[in-house]
């Protein structure tokens, strides 16, 4: 008796090893993952529950999504199939509980680098849950026939306003919509109320600088390729969040042409830069070359004498700042100080040294964002060493 049980602990054993070797060798593929696994705990008044998942091709071959297999009360999207090495791609998962209690979900990415499928999971307790989803902030747009409880993956459409023209209207409304190509404002600035409650920082104003600071992000077709928008907005989340009062952000964005979408918005304004930042979608051809000229007169409207002055540019492409460029660089800002840092987004190598080049003609930063980590404080993180007294 005692050697039948001895021989079934060695089988299980076995059994078990062989099963882990198996999750191993398809979680150590050339997939990486900031993380696989979420767990929301005790949730009330759930609709939806969402996670974003970022996956890097780290092969030297293109990496292809075949399908995603999922419980039937979970939805995925994704912003590609197809990962080029070194490129990112977002997989958002989205659970729709049916009834209240505990939930445990896991799903099965299948894609040509093994032959077992990449695992993620999520699991939570939903208390009580909500009818529909009025108050969400963000609508996805379904692309193919698979709507979750299958074997597809749908493809995810950037987030944004529910209304497509909203960001327009908003934009035109509050922030001074600029006519494209023209760089004329539409609208004049808003003026703020003097007296307002203090605003919870981790940017105290005995240690940094008052902060003016232009980002200027490509939102060219190719940022909707993969992560890129996604992870730039991320970005600017830490950053947005510890803005305060005295500080001025402005938001350009450029492809065929730039707009300018926030002008010389502060702290109180938080949450509408935050509603403009979230509803960027990508699209288009790539021009660049005048919209950085148009952030250095931004920069030098809204310029602070004794405070940290900054253009952020953002851009996964091959933005060229030739010498005739720097020449009026130079000649626009004068006897005045405006820092130039560059962030790529990507993997081009041609793109990474010239976005290094230009920092160094900015006399500014160069900052590689690839990944979720990485994005969540590199922005915060650059403007905190640059105001710093």
């Amino acid at each position: 008796m005692i050697s039948v049980i001895a021989i079934d602990m060695r089988l299980f054993l076995i059994n078990i090893l062989l099963f882990f070797g198996i999750v191993l060798r398809g979680q150590n593929s050339v997939i990486h993952a900031d993380q696989t696994f979420h767990d929301y705990g005790a949730v009330e008044n759930v609709y939806k529950l969402q996670s974003d998942f970022i996956l890097q091709n780290k092969g030297t071959k293109n990496l292809y999504l075949m399908r995603a297999d999922v419980g039937k009360n979970v939805k995925i999207w994704t912003s590609k199939k197809t990962i080029v090495p070194g490129d990112t791609v977002a997989v958002q998962v989205n659970y729709f509980p049916t009834d209240p209690g505990k939930f445990n979900e896991t799903i099965n990415l299948v894609t040509s680098a093994d032959a077992e499928a990449f695992i993620l999971k999520i699991k939570g307790e939903v208390k009580s849950i909500k009818k529909d989803d009025k108050t969400a902030c963000y609508s996805f747009k379904h692309k193919g026939p698979n709507t979750g409880g299958g074997t597809g993956l749908i493809t995810m459409t950037n987030p944004g306003p529910k209304k497509p023209d909203s960001l327009l209207k908003y934009a035109s409304n509050n922030h001074g919509f600029m006519t494209p190509g023209t760089g004329h404002f539409a609208t004049q600035q808003i003026n703020l109320e003097p007296k307002f409650a203090p605003i919870p920082t981790l940017l105290d104003r005995d240690t940094y600088k008052p902060n003016n600071v232009v980002f200027l992000i490509d939102v060219s077709g190719s940022m909707a390729d993969s992560m890129k928008l996604s992870l730039m907005k991320i970005s600017l989340q830490k950053l947005l969040d510890n803005l305060r009062e005295e500080d001025r952000v402005s938001v350009v964005t450029y492809r065929d042409t730039f707009i300018c979408v926030a002008d010389s918005l502060n702290g109180r304004d938080k949450e509408k830069l935050k509603t403009l930042v979230g509803g960027l979608k990508a699209k288009g051809l790539t021009s660049g070359n005048k919209a950085i000229h148009y952030s250095l007169t931004l920069a030098l409207k809204n310029y602070i004498a004794e405070g940290n002055n900054q253009i952020i540019l953002a851009t996964d492409g091959r933005f060229f700042f030739r010498d005739k460029d720097y020449q009026k660089w130079t000649a626009l800002v004068g006897n005045k100080k405006v820092i130039l840092s560059t962030i790529a987004l990507g993997a081009d190598d041609f793109a990474m040294k010239n976005l290094q080049a230009i920092s160094k003609k900015g006399q500014g930063s160069f900052i590689h964002i690839d990944s979720k980590q990485k994005a969540e404080s590199a922005v915060f993180d650059e403007i905190e060493m640059r105001s710093r007294k």
